[in-house]
């Protein structure tokens, strides 16, 4: 039966909570993402300068005439996040998450499926947030600890948490 012969029809479900309606949409979003393999190579290769990174570190560490030429200080997680925002990972990320996200829904007509539902506006766009969000967690806040992981790990001394205490907080 056509949709325009339907009398309309209250809604009769359980009314949730806006938490549990942000994140189903968030969900939704996030896995249609992450069955994408361009946004998988993306993201990929948004890690490429945390890998070299790491060798650096693990060089540095491991070698100590290469301490001299590479110093591995605060300044190195600074450069890290400069690089990813200047080379523009953050910015990629941000607009292939962001563009597919609503415009996948206006594509296929699910956009008047969730707001004929009892989905505000508010809830809608914060659950097509929280991915793109998610995936700028994953290009920036990711790598950044990783790799302090990676020197905590290779590190005998914790010399770089005495020189610069707030390190771990800045990332």
């Amino acid at each position: 039966m056509p949709l325009h012969d339907l009398s309309y029809q209250r809604f009769e479900g359980d009314r949730t909570s806006r938490g549990e309606r942000v994140l189903a949409i968030a969900r939704s979003s996030l896995s249609l993402l992450i069955k994408k393999r361009s946004f998988l190579l993306l993201l990929g290769v948004c890690w490429i300068p945390a890998i070299v990174r790491a060798v650096l570190i693990y060089v540095a560490r491991q070698f100590p005439q290469a301490g001299e030429v590479i110093t591995v200080d605060a300044q190195l997680w600074r450069q890290f996040l400069e690089q990813q925002v200047v080379l523009l990972p953050v910015l990629l990320v941000a607009l292939y998450t962001g563009a597919s996200a609503i415009a996948t829904d206006v594509a296929s007509g699910a956009v008047v499926i969730y707001l004929s539902k009892p989905v505000s506006r508010v809830d809608y766009v914060a659950g097509k947030a929280i991915p793109v969000l998610a995936a700028l967690v994953c290009v920036t806040l990711v790598p950044a600890l990783a790799l302090l992981g990676v020197h905590f790990s290779i590190s005998e001394d914790m010399s770089l948490i005495r020189d610069s205490p707030m390190l771990p907080l800045s990332i």
